[in-house]
């Protein structure tokens, strides 16, 4: 029986089980914050709003008071700082002066809090004692526990302290010779109710800072305003995370909330209006970026409140992160390519965006790609423009990203791949949706992930800044690397990105991000990955494929459709199976014959001929499992992907549909003759002690014409977990 795998591939996401939000935009109920006022000696943080609170617009000064005792507290040692046991966090009574405040960081004697002090005098402005009270409560009053965020308060300071003043060097014209991330950090705090260890805030003044910096007086008052409601709309994403049991975006590192914060996308080198970069002539070292720039570069609340919406009206929010993000990533670049997202190859296309004509392609404008999506029922633009539109997805349910990019030699010029990493909550790591790098699994020479302007003094790029050349394309400048924008990848592997996968450590990415690391040490058991179950091989003798018009001797010309053998292992409740293929896949093809490869695992996971499709009277196969490869139709690159499908048949007819999950590809994969592919017991509902048969059978779109080629040649395995 023909097999029509191109059929099973080419479903969309619809059924997945998903959890419907219970009411967004709108919906939300709003609550404001409630003073609590403190009896002497006791005065901690215990109001916990389950809804976001209205921002508070401060008319007056107002804050709390410290009592006597606690002042004589703090003076009488140099080391003293406000322990949770005697704290004040509340907003009752009148205001003391600014100096008063400001004398309570510099009586500790104690970094960092004698420099903020001092920063903040160094503000333009910074009269308004509440907000200066609220920095000096934040500071203080730092929650001393187990708790992530608690000690990431004085961290997050003493990064804004050490990276938020600009080096006058870099830039033609004058820039602030004061802190800007904490001046973003004073208005948050004017405008808005601080919570206790609101690294919040933080992250969103680190991330924001740099647009005071390099922006005109408009940019400045746009900042002012726009950095005021990003952090209402991610508390009031936070509540509605809250409320569902989800993840919450307040328990993300520090790391993961500067990511989440910047809304800046791939901004650095790439767009019309980018920061740096041969595609503008606003070049933020010369010329300071007009509001026009800083509207193009970030993706604004009100886009984000209606991706928010948008992605709950479409169910792609679940409780798994991966999951959210594989429903964004499938229903634009993956399965819903050319459907849901139109790839734009020639720079001569151009594109109307607010009154200015661009090439529809690198514009990294996700507000314009939004609205052209709702317009249009599709997207434009290249790699990096769905990384900018899918990021902002992300972003708008608190899902924290960054961009990733990465570059491999064609000829004497470098062409490269960008796309979205994601940090995870569930496991505390960062990560890239396996598709994605399937893209990039071949000759990788070098890759990088887009840094936030936290650390500003040594920011700005050079013009032979790597990302921006190589993907211009542009020759390859060795030794002339200035990766001030980017942490990078040097000399690299594709197997090494693997890594993202399964997930690289908070605390890895945090050192990459924050502390400029180099990441050299990362670790991955992907390169050396070996089964400690036994495999059993099965063996494949011959070249033979099954088409749609009969039997075809040999392969088609393309070895790598066929299997040398396929071997099989279970271990820890995972099934784990390695093709070994006659040739390599490729990363790119020449012919114009091959459209797509696909690999599958066919799997009857509980012997019941009244289940999954009848393949025969002693077969009926419930789920497959599936690596495959597209090549994409002007530049021929391959695009890979996984999947573990589900039966959604009657029985007779061949009906798959997506499960959700992502099986991993652990080793192998485009540009080797090899690949193994696993999934866990739950995921196919077997438990140990269970009777798997199965199948595994490569096949190619040749032609427009299917062909498979079925492996073990005598039919079927069965094996017992």
């Amino acid at each position: 029986m023909l097999i029509q795998a191109r059929t099973c591939r080419d479903f969309s996401l619809k059924g997945k089980e998903t959890i419907p939000l219970p009411g967004m935009g709108s919906k939300v109920i709003a609550v404001v914050l409630v003073a609590i006022v403190v009896a002497a000696g006791w005065g901690y943080w215990v109001l916990a709003p389950k809804m976001p609170s209205q921002v508070a617009t401060y008319t007056t000064q107002q804050t709390s008071l410290l009592t006597s005792s606690e002042l004589a507290q703090l003076t009488s040692t140099s080391s003293a700082i406000l322990t949770s046991q005697a704290s004040q966090w509340i907003d009752v009574g009148a205001a003391q002066p600014v100096g008063y405040y400001l004398g309570l960081l510099e009586s500790t004697g104690a970094e960092p809090y004698v420099s903020l002090a001092r920063e903040l005098r160094e503000l333009p402005d910074s009269s308004n004692a509440t907000a200066v009270a609220q920095i000096v409560y934040l500071a203080l009053n730092a929650t001393i526990s187990s708790r992530p965020s608690g000690p990431e308060v004085k961290e997050a300071l003493e990064l804004i302290i050490r990276g938020g003043t600009p080096n006058q060097s870099d830039f033609s014209y004058a820039v602030p010779s004061y802190n800007t991330e904490l001046e973003v950090l004073y208005w948050l705090a004017s405008s808005t109710q601080f919570k206790r260890d609101d690294t919040l805030a933080l992250a969103i003044a680190m991330s924001n800072g740099f647009w005071v910096t390099i922006g005109d007086d408009q940019v400045r008052n746009a900042v002012k305003n726009d950095t005021s409601s990003l952090l209402a709309f991610l508390r009031e994403t936070d509540a509605l995370q809250e409320s569902m049991g989800y993840f919450r975006l307040e328990d993300l590192p520090l790391e993961a909330k500067i990511a989440l914060a910047w809304t800046g996308g791939d901004t650095g080198t790439h767009g019309p209006h980018a920061i740096t970069g041969s595609q503008t002539t606003h070049d933020c070292k010369r010329v300071k970026l007009d509001l026009t720039g800083y509207r193009w570069d970030n993706v604004n609340v009100e886009t984000l409140r209606q991706m928010r919406d948008h992605m709950e009206q479409k169910a792609w929010i679940t409780k798994s992160i991966d999951q959210t993000v594989a429903n964004v990533e499938e229903y634009f670049f993956f399965s819903g390519m050319n459907q849901h997202y139109k790839y734009v190859s020639s720079w001569d296309v151009k594109v109307q965006v607010n009154g200015e004509t661009v090439s529809a392609r690198n514009m990294n404008n996700a507000n314009f790609n939004f609205r052209y999506y709702l317009e249009h029922g599709y997207a434009i633009g290249v790699c990096e423009d769905e990384m900018t539109l899918a990021s902002g997805f992300l972003k708008s349910w608190g899902i924290a990203t960054l961009p990733q990019l990465s570059y491999w030699k064609e000829g004497d010029w470098y062409n490269g791949h960008t796309y979205t990493m994601y940090f995870d909550a569930a496991s505390k790591s960062w990560k890239c949706y396996p598709s994605q790098i399937g893209i990039v699994l071949h000759d990788v020479r070098d890759a990088y992930i887009f840094l936030p302007p936290v650390m500003q003094s040594t920011y700005m790029p050079w013009s032979e800044e790597i990302p921006r050349a190589a993907a211009v394309p542009y020759p390859y400048q060795s030794g002339e690397v200035n990766t001030a924008m980017f942490s990078p990848m040097l000399n690299i592997t594709g197997s090494y990105l693997n890594a993202f996968i399964k997930g690289v450590d908070s605390t890895q990415i945090k050192a990459w991000l924050l502390y400029g690391e180099k990441p050299a040490t990362i670790t991955t058991t992907y390169t050396t990955w070996t089964q400690q179950g036994a495999w059993n091989v099965l063996s494949d003798g011959s070249l033979d494929l099954i088409g749609e018009d009969g039997k075809i001797a040999g392969d088609l010309g393309q070895p790598y459709v066929d299997l040398a053998n396929v071997s099989y292992s279970f271990y820890n409740r995972s099934l784990f199976f390695r093709f070994s293929l006659r040739g390599e896949i490729p990363n790119r093809i020449t012919t114009t014959h091959v459209t797509s490869i696909w690999y599958q695992v066919l799997l009857d996971v509980d012997s019941d001929s009244r289940t999954g499709f009848r393949w025969s009277n002693n077969f009926t196969p419930d789920y497959i499992l599936q690596f495959y490869v597209d090549f994409d139709a002007s530049s021929k690159t391959a695009k890979a992907g996984s999947l573990l499908l589900k039966y959604s048949g009657n029985g007779t007819d061949f009906s798959w549909t997506p499960t959700g999950y992502t099986p991993p590809i652990i080793a192998g994969g485009v540009g080797q003759d090899f690949f193994v592919l696993t999934c866990e017991y739950q995921g196919i509902s077997v438990s140990k002690g269970s009777t798997v048969q199965f199948f595994a059978r490569s096949g190619i779109l040749y032609d427009g014409k299917v062909y498979n080629d079925p492996v073990p040649d005598e039919g079927i395995i069965s094996i017992v977990l």
